[in-house]
């Protein structure tokens, strides 16, 4: 579990704008190297809010994901996700 690492790349997401920047222009080229699983990177791309709260990744954290990312997730279907999913 790499919940850490979910969490920094959420915390890149709102201070580091050419991180956010690169991440939006090619996901996979910019999580080469971090150490997250297969299924913890696919969930970063797909925003899925759900998945990763449920793995432990902070809920603050995920909230710079609705608010920084290109997932375009609004805050009802944030709420929505957020609900539906257990964290560990």
């Amino acid at each position: 579990m790499s919940a850490y690492y979910v969490d920094k790349l959420c915390r890149l997401l709102q201070f580091d704008i050419e991180f956010r920047e690169r991440l939006q222009a090619d996901f996979g080229a910019e999580l080469t190297g971090w150490p997250l699983t297969d299924e913890e990177r696919g969930e970063f791309i797909r925003g899925d809010v759900s998945g990763l709260y449920g793995r432990g990744v902070h809920p603050l954290s995920l909230r710079r994901m609705q608010a920084y990312g290109p997932w375009q997730l609004s805050e009802a279907e944030f709420s929505r996700r957020i609900r539906q999913s257990r964290p560990l």
